[in-house]
């Protein structure tokens, strides 16, 4: 959490007027004493980012964002400042001119990223850099929605889905042993619009679109491993 200090205040300010007992609010102090109890030791960051990215979890993202941005300077004081960091970064490490965002885990609906500056973003990295590691393995099918393995090709891939809106990213191992780096994005904006409040745990309709963009998905990259890969 970005301010733990003041957190752990109220948190235990809380469970103490729980009790009866009445605190101050507490003070900040320079000096820090204590005896360790106990200690709890994190998982790497490759394997936390790895978790992150299979399963989608955006509270790791923005943590993760906001230590990076930290490391950088000051701590930011909020995801948005946070963000425009990770904009100016992205552009002058991965040449993402048209970037732009507000946050790290990509919920909020002001942030923009292109295709192509995905694709700069993998082309860059590379297939031996840090990323295609942490990506999912996913498994091709066909236009009935079927498993339909194409020997030799494998994808290493990143999946984001909204309500109208899916996205697929990442690398493609063809058989010929030649490596893809792609990025397919796709949304109806005007649907996504116009979802009632009340319906956005499930718009109508939904499901029926995010079958048909995946499909589309899958179709491009048996067509991409066809065309380049034999």
């Amino acid at each position: 959490m970005r301010r733990p200090f003041d957190y752990a205040d109220e948190a235990f300010r809380l469970i103490a007027a729980d009790k009866g007992v009445k605190l101050p609010k507490a003070k900040r102090s320079g000096q820090v004493s204590g005896t360790l109890v106990a200690a709890v030791q994190s998982s790497q960051l490759r394997d936390m980012l790895r978790s992150m990215l299979r399963f989608s979890t955006n509270i790791t993202a923005e943590a993760v964002g906001l230590a990076a941005s930290s490391r950088s300077g000051a701590a930011p004081e909020s995801l948005a400042e946070s963000g425009t960091r990770m904009t100016d970064w992205a552009r002058e490490a991965f040449g993402m001119q048209t970037a732009h965002f507000v946050d790290h885990s990509g919920l909020g609906d002001a942030s923009r990223a292109s295709a192509r500056d995905m694709v700069s973003v993998l082309a860059t990295d590379g297939w031996h850099g840090g990323l295609r590691p942490l990506l999912k393995d996913v498994k091709l099918t066909d236009e009935r929605g079927k498993l339909a393995e194409i020997p030799g090709a494998r994808v290493d891939a990143k999946t984001g889905t909204l309500n109208f809106a899916s996205a697929l990213a990442g690398f493609i191992t063809c058989p010929n042993g030649r490596t893809l780096a792609f990025a397919i994005f796709t949304a109806d904006l005007a649907k996504r619009d116009a979802i009632p409040i009340n319906q956005r745990e499930r718009p109508p309709g939904g499901r029926t679109w995010l079958r048909k963009s995946r499909r589309m998905q899958q179709a491009l990259l048996r067509r991409w491993i066809g065309v380049y890969g034999s």
